[in-house]
């Protein structure tokens, strides 16, 4: 149980991450889109 909230937990700051990172390098282009 405690191994799917760590999982969770890693999926929301990945996705967080990536939502705050996407404006920034969509504009200066240097990484590509995520595939998901």
């Amino acid at each position: 149980m405690k191994k799917q909230m760590i999982t969770g937990i890693a999926v929301i700051a990945r996705v967080a991450l990536c939502a705050a990172v996407w404006p920034r390098s969509a504009e200066v282009g240097d990484l590509p889109p995520p595939s998901r």
